[in-house]
């Protein structure tokens, strides 16, 4: 099941690009793009998952995203010439994916009709952008990392493999502070560790919380009554 970009166009249509490119294989912990490099091509995802980081100027590090199979990667920096990659992307499993030049992914979206999809993905990666930003603006810690880890398990699935490093990447908190989060969600039997891996085993009380967490606290102590 494709995802992201390639969620958005038929089977005939993903096939031509795919089919395009050279196909790679990586390994979980490779670099797959750097930030900053200004090589001009495109990463369509096949298989695997990816995580997505960015580098600020102040050398503080930023967990930016998920990304899983039918994704783009580098599709912006591919398109405008003047752009530089803005982050850098890292396998998180073993995966493969098809390499494209930018003119050869630029001709085959031209010949295939798909100029007004990408506006709309690339409209879409902006939104998603401005959204996160308002989740660390307005949103408390607790709400921030519940949708962090929701977001994330939209790709994933409910098993997580993220460190609580990265985590505080993702939601601005401190690792302290996200301990005791999870600590929270753990009590509650939300979430669970599992060989080194977040697992969600309450997705709908996740997505709530922390008010599921006053329901569930409310129920226990008038089961005790």
């Amino acid at each position: 099941m494709r995802s992201g970009f390639g969620a958005q166009l038929s089977d005939d249509s993903w096939r031509a690009l795919v089919e395009a490119g050279r196909h790679l294989t990586f390994h979980r912990d490779e670099i797959i793009l750097r930030q900053g490099s200004t090589e001009r091509h495109v990463l369509l995802l096949r298989s695997g998952t990816v995580k997505v980081v960015r580098q600020e100027p102040s050398g503080r590090r930023v967990f930016l995203a998920v990304r899983g199979p039918g994704e783009a990667l580098g599709e912006l920096a591919a398109l405008d010439e003047e752009r530089s990659r803005s982050a850098t992307v890292i396998g998180m499993a073993d995966g493969s994916l098809s390499v494209l030049a930018a003119s050869r992914f630029q001709g085959l979206i031209d010949r295939l009709g798909l100029q007004g999809m990408v506006s709309r993905h690339l409209l879409a990666r902006f939104c998603e952008a401005e959204e996160l930003r308002a989740e660390l603006l307005e949103l408390a810690s607790s709400q921030r990392l519940a949708r962090c880890l929701l977001r994330i398990a939209q790709t994933c699935g409910p098993r997580i493999a993220l460190t609580q490093d990265e985590l505080t990447q993702a939601v601005g908190l401190s690792r302290s502070a996200i301990a005791a989060e999870l600590a929270a969600l753990r009590r509650q039997g939300i979430l669970e560790t599992n060989y080194g891996a977040l697992v969600i085993r309450h997705a709908g009380a996740l997505a709530e919380w922390p008010d599921s967490h006053r329901t569930m606290s409310n129920a226990g102590q008038s089961h005790r009554r």
